[in-house]
């Protein structure tokens, strides 16, 4: 489906395709599930057919875009050659000059005993003034299987042909990843990540633009129409189940709009999941997802902690818990959120709950607090870049229907949280006005700042003195925050 963000990425794309541009090499990356692969085949499409043999060949695709007024032609005036051949690879791992030079030749004839190597045929076009385009898709399974001392030539190779792309002005060469380049390359050995990062600097950056509520909707439709598959096998749920979750969304500030505007019978139609789970894994698919670790595999795979495990455990066992449980998620992700290494990834927090979870199976009645904890760990993600807070409520809300009634959720969430406290597992962010995992440091800020302030001396010709006459005066202090692993220093 088109959307605005879609576009946003095209036109990116296409900008460095155009006359005069030297970025002509692109690592675009995005989470699964977000359109690439049909923003590619788009953009292919557009590049390829005019207008009018694009409305024959692609009806719908001609039928949206003329939705959003003018970009088709503006996209047709843009484009500065005559005619552009384009190759696409997918998830290739081995010999890929070989196989690109081998695909070239299958798709255009007049080249099929002329040239043997990739560089003969980019000049060759660029001598006709024909664009030449590269796409290659899931490039994340290649650099999944490149990580010795061994693939240094087919880095090199990618590093010359990088060069040589953004020195034409017909070339473009489209690598396809589900993460930045950062977060495949950090556990590889020291000096092979070295080469790598020269490769990186060869590349724009092109991030696919990303409509959460559209990706959210899509979820949706896809269980409602899946729901045929186990629905009998759930049976049937009291309405009341559905209003005592309405009442503890409400509770939760800044959700984004479009779960607060889900009627009734939307809610129906995803259960047994309720919509801030759903929101949730999809967050958490887009973070951490791999190729067998997506939105589709945890739904509707075999795999242990998947959907159907918990669905024929919960028939053996008659259980009756109104709501999936969304602390399976954990489960499920787990070794995902672990391997995600690098700035930015989640293996701090997969570090953070591991911990937390080996000290509190020493205590009496674990299980609440083990649940609570993985919760946290599934907040921390999929809410560190909204502004949904990580508070009681939210955990509440993402544990509906784990009890009878939300009194006795309220007072079993109150209970676990501070039993962690206690523990110094979990700290309240005064900043943030939030929850927090333990990230290594035990001080009690509230505390040292009344002890400083006890202890400063006032004399009557101070400012401090003069201030506090009219004024509740708290000592000031200030913070660094380390982006990489997400930790605040207070200095006063």
């Amino acid at each position: 489906m088109i959307s605005e963000p879609l576009l946003v990425t095209m036109d990116r794309i296409m900008k460095c395709l155009s006359a005069g541009s030297n970025e002509r090499a692109i690592f675009l990356y995005g989470p699964y599930g977000t359109g690439k692969s049909y923003c590619v085949l788009a953009f292919q499409a557009l590049l390829k057919f005019e207008a009018q043999e694009l409305e024959a060949r692609h009806p719908s695709l001609y039928r949206q875009l003329k939705g959003f007024g003018g970009y088709l032609e503006r996209f047709q005036s843009m484009k500065h050659l005559k005619r552009y051949h384009i190759v696409n690879v997918v998830g290739v791992t081995e010999r890929i000059e070989e196989q690109i030079v081998s695909k070239t030749k299958q798709l255009d004839k007049q080249i099929q005993n002329e040239f043997s190597s990739l560089d003969e045929i980019i000049d060759w076009y660029g001598e006709k003034k024909e664009g030449f385009l590269i796409f290659f898709d899931e490039f994340s399974q290649y650099l999944e299987t490149k990580s010795n001392e061994a693939d240094i030539k087919e880095v090199m190779f990618f590093q010359d042909l990088a060069e040589k792309i953004n020195k034409s002005q017909h070339a473009l060469l489209v690598l396809i990843t589900h993460k930045t380049l950062g977060r495949y390359i950090h556990a590889f050995p020291e000096s092979f990540v070295s080469e790598w990062r020269k490769i990186e600097g060869r590349f724009a950056q092109i991030a696919m633009a990303v409509d959460i509520q559209l990706l959210f909707q899509q979820l949706l439709r896809k269980l409602g129409s899946a729901k045929q598959l186990w629905g009998n096998e759930i049976g049937a749920i009291r309405d009341e189940y559905f209003d005592m979750y309405l009442d503890l969304q409400r509770e939760v500030p800044n959700l984004p709009k479009f779960i607060m505007d889900l009627t009734l019978d939307q809610l129906r139609s995803i259960w047994p999941f309720t919509p801030f789970a759903l929101y949730i894994l999809l967050k958490l698919s887009m973070e951490v997802g791999q190729n067998s670790r997506t939105v589709d595999g945890f739904l509707f795979s075999q795999q242990e902690h998947a959907f159907s495990s918990w669905l024929s455990k919960r028939q053996e066992s008659s259980e009756s818990t109104s709501f999936f449980p969304t602390a399976l998620l954990w489960d499920f992700f787990e070794e995902s959120i672990q391997k995600d290494v690098g700035f930015g990834g989640t293996y701090h927090i997969y570090e953070m709950v591991a911990r937390a979870i080996g000290i509190v199976q020493k205590a009496a009645d674990p299980d609440p607090l083990i649940e609570t904890i993985k919760i946290m760990g599934l907040l921390e993600i999929a809410t560190r870049e909204a502004s949904v807070p990580v508070i009681n409520q939210t955990v509440e809300l993402a544990l509906a229907g784990t009890k009878t009634d939300n009194a006795q959720l309220k007072k079993r969430v109150e209970e676990s949280i501070k039993r962690l406290r206690d523990l110094k597992l979990v700290l309240y962010h005064p900043l943030h006005s939030q929850l927090q995992l333990f990230v290594g440091s035990s001080v009690e800020w509230d505390k040292l700042i009344q002890q400083h302030s006890s202890q400063t001396v006032v004399t009557e010709r101070s400012l401090i003195s003069t201030l506090k006459r009219n004024y509740d005066v708290r000592p000031i202090y200030s913070r660094k925050y380390n982006a990489e692993y997400k930790i605040n220093r207070y200095f006063l």
